[in-house]
């Protein structure tokens, strides 16, 4: 019988150290990609919520807020001039309740229909992350009679 491993050599202990130290800089490199890569991903969920919590309280405001209200609660005039610019969370839960753990505000200003004499009252909804302030969304929506 032929002996066929006689002549053979193995591996060092010097080539297997720098394969591992070279699977070692491969493996690091593509960790560091996933990590970052599920960094991204959790910045979108939370941009992701506070869009749709602020899509959430304009549908709620075009429901429920309107300018007899505003009128009762003398944050307009008669004449529709708006004496409170800023309606916070406190405020709004009188009328409706958007249950979210995102800070919120509304924004008041006037606005005119062009060739129209039509008032609406131009609503800025503003969501913000509690945890990260630049963490926030911004949509608008109008009030009308």
């Amino acid at each position: 019988m032929k002996k066929y491993f006689h002549n053979q050599k193995g591996l060092t202990l010097i080539e297997i150290l720098i394969s591992i130290v070279l699977l070692t800089v491969i493996l690091t490199s593509f960790m560091g990609f996933f990590t970052q890569s599920a960094i991204f991903n959790k910045h979108n969920n939370v941009k992701l919520d506070t869009i749709q919590t602020a899509q959430k309280i304009k549908n709620l405001i075009n429901t429920n807020m309107t300018k007899n209200i505003l009128l009762n609660d003398n944050k307009i005039d008669a004449l529709g001039t708006i004496q409170t610019t800023k309606l916070d969370a406190a405020y709004l839960s009188k009328y409706f309740n958007p249950q979210t753990s995102y800070n919120y505000w509304v924004e008041l200003s006037n606005s005119l229909i062009p060739n129209s004499t039509t008032k609406l009252i131009q609503v800025k909804i503003v969501v913000q992350d509690p945890k990260n302030i630049n963490n926030q969304s911004v949509t608008y929506t109008y009030i009308r009679g």
